[in-house]
């Protein structure tokens, strides 16, 4: 029996194109520097007690030649994002009969952003799991299991939609029901197959 369904936030809740295709449009900076740094960056920026993530940037800024100030930065950063509305009504559905909830890879500013910007989106799950606060990434087994036990949620009891093959592969090794995220109506398709789907058609 399905209890609990499991979404990604960014590229499922929360939609944008890339920021090293935006850098390079804007600035001229070649992609793949943009995301060896960001790489580089997201894997401190993204645990507790991490510094602000302008502060670890500014050095590749300078170098870079590109000048932002910190509100500059974020600005950039977060309002070429936007919520999916689509997903936001089907969340709304599910949870009239499920518990969900949100597992991210994310940093300080950008989820506190999100709650200021949308603080519906903060009300619809029943919690919200971000690496920056639990000190669990989602490559780790440790997110899942974290998720899992605080919540008494079994593996079989949970579905899980990501867009990242890496941590689908990762949650269906765990025995949690998992899939990748392309769109809603293949939401749709996989939530029918396991007789969740009632009433969101």
């Amino acid at each position: 029996m399905i209890k609990a369904i499991i979404f990604d936030l960014n590229g499922v809740f929360i939609l944008g194109p890339y920021l090293s295709e935006r850098y390079h449009k804007k600035f001229g900076l070649d992609e793949d520097e943009f995301l060896k740094a960001l790489n580089k960056i997201l894997k401190i920026a993204r645990l507790p007690g991490a510094d602000n993530v302008y502060s670890y940037f500014k050095p590749s800024l300078k170098k870079w030649g590109i000048k932002l100030s910190q509100r500059e930065f974020y600005d950039f950063w977060f309002e070429a994002e936007k919520l999916n509305p689509e997903m936001i009504k089907l969340a709304k559905k599910l949870r009239k009969n499920f518990k969900i909830y949100i597992l991210s890879n994310n940093f300080r500013e950008r989820s506190r952003h999100y709650d200021k910007k949308y603080p519906r989106l903060k009300e619809l799950f029943e919690k919200r799991y971000y690496s920056w606060q639990t000190g669990y990434k989602k490559d780790s087994p440790k997110a899942y299991k974290k998720l899992l036990r605080e919540n008494n949620l079994k593996p079989e009891e949970c579905i899980y939609f990501d867009d990242k093959d890496k941590m689908v592969e990762l949650a269906k090794g765990l025995g949690i029901k998992s899939y990748k995220f392309k769109d809603i109506e293949g939401v749709k398709k996989i939530l029918k197959k396991y007789g969740t789907i009632k009433g969101i058609y």
